[in-house]
């Protein structure tokens, strides 16, 4: 049976201090260079962050000092390509300024 190895994309950070109650761009011009199957964004701030794919709707929010998981395959393996979080699609987040930074890793085959 072939192998599929897990690879990451360079982590994105951004400072809670700079974080608006408009949406902004995780790293500046940073698009996902590969369609990915799961993202993980890490909270490590004082304030809770709201995080979009299209910069327009909410996709879910990251409470303060906690982790989400967005896995989108069954059992976070990778099944199919069917569900993926398509190449070039830039991570967006807003909120209310805080102390500490957020990370965002993405994982692709």
């Amino acid at each position: 049976m072939a192998q599929t190895s897990l690879k990451f994309l360079p982590m994105q950070t951004i400072n809670a201090a700079a974080i608006g109650a408009a949406y902004q761009a995780f790293t500046a011009a940073a698009p996902f260079t590969e369609a990915c199957f799961k993202v993980t964004v890490t909270n490590a701030s004082n304030t809770p962050v709201v995080i979009s794919f299209d910069g327009i709707n909410d996709t879910f929010v990251v409470g303060a000092g906690l982790l989400y998981d967005l896995a989108l395959q069954p059992g976070n393996r990778l099944v199919s390509n069917e569900v993926l979080i398509a190449k070039g699609t830039v991570p967006m987040i807003k909120g209310t300024a805080g102390v500490g930074f957020i990370y965002l890793s993405a994982y692709y085959v």
